[in-house]
């Protein structure tokens, strides 16, 4: 469901949140960072990079998003200074504003540690999204360490047209066993990338508060066709932007799956949502013929439901960490069918095991499980 607010609102809005963003202000600094999240840079987000108080993501080798309101003079990475700094404001010849604050920093030469690239794929509403940035971790008594944080949301939809996708969030430092979930941006460091199956769909703007320690979070969205038409034309002058495809480190992340195991835990190193691709191939019995992920779907075992009644014998079956129980009886998979396989949550880790009885010494096979 898409949502959206009335002009006056986003007016209201922009109002509160001017004197929070603004770069060099002796208040706060323009960084965007994440409550609730976790600290720690995995090599996926090596692309992410901090300052003068502002966030920024390469989108390739040479070049940089980050807010219209940061870096206006421009970045320096690695001893080089950027060439262009040009933003959507000024390449539109309009104000300031929440919906346009978009800045491309392009380099003369390839610094990048990493890019990620940017979906071209429309964002539509209700979403599971990873945002990162450094410092202000905790809203309400203003903790900033400046170290590097991420953490997940879902999308609550859209503000401005479809200009703004707007999160909801905590402003507490940590909130115990959920870490890196309920996150949210904070003052500070603007710039930030929205992620959504690794891919960038947005840049943190700004924040406004909810009252009872929550915050409402403004990324501009980068899939809104007027957004992807500045980004266009820049590439049409010579500005170097991905879309789409893996960046320079793959998202997707690969584990085996044993079938003499009654199940397996893994934890990944980003969080996903997704289970996009299985291959191998597994057996329940000594004298079974070898099956792929989806289970018997033929012969004399197609009608075999071991455990769970809707669910083909020798299936692989899957569920993510945030909400699945330890103990057998309230594993509670989805099973892999041969397409992608998507859940409404993000998750840190997830859950395998072979559809089976609860004898596993005659299973053979692995399975390699690709998440996204």
């Amino acid at each position: 469901m898409k949502f959206k607010t009335s002009l006056s609102q986003v007016v209201f809005t922009a109002i509160l949140l001017s004197t929070a963003i603004a770069c060099g202000s002796q208040v706060q600094d323009s960084s965007l960072k994440i409550t609730n999240g976790i600290k720690k840079q995995p090599d996926r987000f090596k692309a992410v990079i901090y300052q003068d108080g502002c966030t920024g993501t390469f989108v390739s080798p040479t070049t940089i998003i980050t807010a219209a309101h940061c870096a206006d003079k421009g970045f320096t990475f690695k001893g080089v200074r950027t060439i262009s700094f040009r933003s959507m404001p000024e390449a539109l010849k309009k104000s300031w504003g929440f919906n346009i604050d978009v800045r491309l920093l392009v380099f003369p030469k390839a610094v990048a540690p990493a890019w990620i690239p940017i979906s071209t794929k429309r964002v539509e509403g209700d979403e599971a999204i990873v945002f990162a940035g450094f410092g202000t971790y905790d809203l309400k008594n203003n903790k900033n360490d400046g170290q590097f944080r991420y953490g997940t949301s879902n999308l609550l939809g859209f503000e401005s047209g479809e200009n703004l996708l707007i999160t909801h969030g905590t402003d507490l430092e940590a909130i115990a066993g959920t870490e890196g979930t309920n996150s949210g941006v904070g003052p500070g460091d603007s710039g930030g990338p929205l992620l959504r199956d690794g891919l960038l769909i947005g840049v943190a703007s700004g924040i406004a508060g909810l009252g009872d320690d929550r915050h409402k979070s403004f990324h501009v969205n980068l899939t809104e066709p007027s957004i992807k038409a500045f980004l266009d034309e820049a590439v049409k002058g010579g500005i170097d932007i991905r879309f789409d495809g893996e960046g320079s480190i793959p998202y997707e992340e690969c584990f085996d799956v044993n079938a003499d195991k009654e199940s397996e835990d893994f934890k990944f190193e980003v969080p996903h949502r997704q289970l996009v691709s299985v291959s191998g191939s597994w057996k329940i019995c000594k004298d079974c013929q070898l099956i792929d992920g989806r289970g018997y779907t033929e012969g004399d075992l197609k009608d075999l439901k071991p455990i769970f009644k809707d669910i083909n014998a020798g299936a692989l079956l899957v569920e993510l960490d945030n909400g699945f129980a330890r103990s057998k009886a309230d594993f509670n998979p989805k099973a892999w069918t041969g397409e992608t396989l998507s859940f409404q949550n993000i998750g840190s880790g997830a859950k395998l095991a072979i559809h089976d009885s609860l004898i596993w010494t005659d299973n053979k096979g692995i399975l390699k499980a690709c998440f996204r």
